[in-house]
């Protein structure tokens, strides 16, 4: 695809799996690209967490994996510096999205302080609990390389994190819309219509298991039902 855009045999691409992709395009003085063609679809990706399952039915565990990440990192290293940071559920490029909420910046000592208070005390080892992500393939900038950067980072916590790559979409698809996972990489769109890109990733009355893209991290919260 990228040939055949520098020989002009195409005009518009939407989107490319590898970021270096983009880089390479960059710098042909016949093409442009645009950085803000999704916004009105509300693309995320994220780490999701099964809250099903343990540890990650505590939301302490959850927010210490949050502080253990450098979101900057991520953004402006692994990924050139090309995506733009969420900082919530709703993109920060739409006019809903809520401003000023905690940005949940790299901070290991809090981190620590969560597993510690949740009950997930480091043994004689410094080892809390082991897990696993599963990481959704076809797009390796945005999944494999948080993968294995998640890796040693979550081993400063003394959590021993495993990587489960899929052979293709459909198998990726079946074990996490079957909820046989620990935490995903993961990409749900909030779309233009909130019913369509939002509620489904969010509301409890939307976990329904084999629906892949559906509440597949079994989240459930009142406030967000209302």
């Amino acid at each position: 695809t990228v040939v055949a855009i520098e020989r002009g045999e195409l005009n518009t691409v939407p989107g490319f799996a590898h970021l270096t992709s983009i880089l390479r395009l960059t710098n042909v003085k016949t093409v442009d690209t645009v950085d803000r063609s999704n916004n009105g679809i509300g693309t995320l990706m994220w780490v999701a967490f099964n809250t099903a399952k343990k540890p990650f039915d505590d939301k302490r565990v959850r927010q210490a994996i949050n502080y253990a990440l450098d979101k900057n990192f991520i953004v402006n290293k692994l990924q050139y510096g090309r995506p733009s940071r969420a900082y919530g559920p709703i993109t920060a490029q739409s006019p809903l999205a809520k401003k000023g909420l905690e940005p949940y910046d790299l901070n290991l000592e809090k981190a620590a302080k969560l597993l510690d208070e949740a009950g997930y005390k480091a043994d004689a080892n410094g080892q809390r609990f082991a897990t696993s992500i599963d990481l959704i393939p076809g797009i390796p900038d945005y999944s494999q390389k948080v993968g294995e950067y998640m890796k040693p980072q979550l081993k400063k916590l003394g959590i021993e994190l495993t990587l489960r790559a899929s052979p293709d979409l459909p198998t990726w698809a079946r074990r996490v819309s079957n909820h046989e996972f620990d935490m995903t990489t993961d990409s749900v769109w909030n779309w233009g219509d909130p019913v369509i890109g939002v509620h489904r990733a969010y509301l409890s009355s939307n976990i329904r298991k084999g629906v892949i893209w559906s509440n597949t991290q079994s989240y459930r919260n009142p406030k967000v039902d209302d």
